[in-house]
């Protein structure tokens, strides 16, 4: 069972109203999103608690445009259901984003890994019970006293992604959470299909 407060925004999140992105600079990670949704990776609980996210980078800044929050029930996106993030600081647990929605509530994870690795331009946050009790501690994992959304989690990503060579973390106080990234948003989601085909 996941935690009461699963799906929330923890960190303070200072959202603009503006445009979504442009279809094309989506076009990749939309594939992967809808792929993730179609195998239940991104959903929604009976408790209308949305989980799972994608992102993607935008240029070679560490900008990046993210799925929104609360989109999960939603079988397909559009560009209304993307946000920009234009800056965060994990310290004091504060992201700034624009678009049509707020950006979804694990931006900040996207963020420190788009900080830390600068070949990393694809990012997906999944929800499995079985790929994630496969995983958990067997592949870089975070401390289970560590909940997502929190500057705590963000060092320990932070930790761990320069040496995840297979470019998977388990979130070990996040249940079910596992992410991955990649030099494509391909690169980042067929990492997560191996996994499937190894457990």
């Amino acid at each position: 069972m996941c935690a009461i407060d699963e799906g929330l925004i923890k960190f303070e999140c200072d959202w603009r109203p503006g445009a979504g992105p442009d279809p094309s600079a989506i076009a990749e990670i939309g594939r992967w999103r809808a792929r993730c949704f179609e195998m239940g990776w991104v959903g929604v609980t009976p408790e209308g608690i949305s989980f799972g996210n994608l992102s993607t980078r935008i240029g070679d800044t560490c900008c990046f445009w993210v799925t929104g929050t609360g989109t999960g029930c939603l079988a397909k996106l559009s560009p209304l259901h993307y946000a920009r993030v234009v800056a965060s600081d994990s310290e004091r647990n504060h992201l700034a984003c624009v678009g049509p929605v707020r950006a979804s509530s694990e931006s900040m994870t996207h963020a420190v890994i788009y900080a830390s690795l600068p070949t990393a331009r694809a990012v997906i946050h999944i929800h499995c019970a079985k790929l994630w009790r496969s995983c958990v501690h067997r592949i870089p994992t975070t401390p289970d006293d560590i909940p997502y959304g929190t500057p705590e989690m963000c060092r320990a990503i932070a930790t761990l992604a320069p040496e995840a060579n297979g470019g998977i973390i388990a979130m070990g106080g996040h249940q079910d959470g596992l992410i991955a990234f990649g030099t494509t948003a391909d690169e980042a989601g067929e990492r997560l299909i191996e996994l499937t085909t190894a457990i």
